[in-house]
């Protein structure tokens, strides 16, 4: 599945760029080239980590991963705002609305998902 993934990635992207739609949506471009580029390397560290059992593989794979999750987050983000602006051009005073809307909501998301999550100490007391 993850060679499906990677095939159909590249195939998106090289239609993409050939129709030049970089030019239009830079976030969605940048999104399909991280997509691209990153399921190989996580793939040879894993492979790496895999065949040697050397824990500098395994914390490599660890610290790839989450950081292209989070930067596949915040682009998925701005792909979003993209689409937003490309569905309302025609009506540039509801698009500034929802964009400001859109920042709220984003902005009140992220305060939740931080407050709401477990701190690294745990949740238990201390006497």
């Amino acid at each position: 599945m993850n060679l499906a993934e990677v095939l159909f990635s590249a195939a998106v992207a090289f239609l993409f760029w050939q129709k030049k739609l970089h030019l239009r949506f830079p976030a969605m471009a940048s999104y399909l080239a991280l997509r691209v580029v990153s399921a190989p390397v996580l793939f040879l560290l894993l492979t790496a980590y895999n065949r040697t059992n050397l824990l500098i593989w395994d914390e490599a794979y660890f610290f790839a991963f989450y950081a292209i999750y989070i930067a596949s987050a915040i682009l998925l983000f701005f792909i979003c705002t993209e689409v937003f602006r490309s569905a309302l051009s025609g009506f540039p005073g509801i698009m500034k609305i929802g964009l400001v809307i859109f920042r709220w909501a984003a902005l009140v998301s992220l305060i939740i998902t931080f407050s709401t999550s477990p701190s690294p100490q745990g949740t238990h007391d201390h006497p």
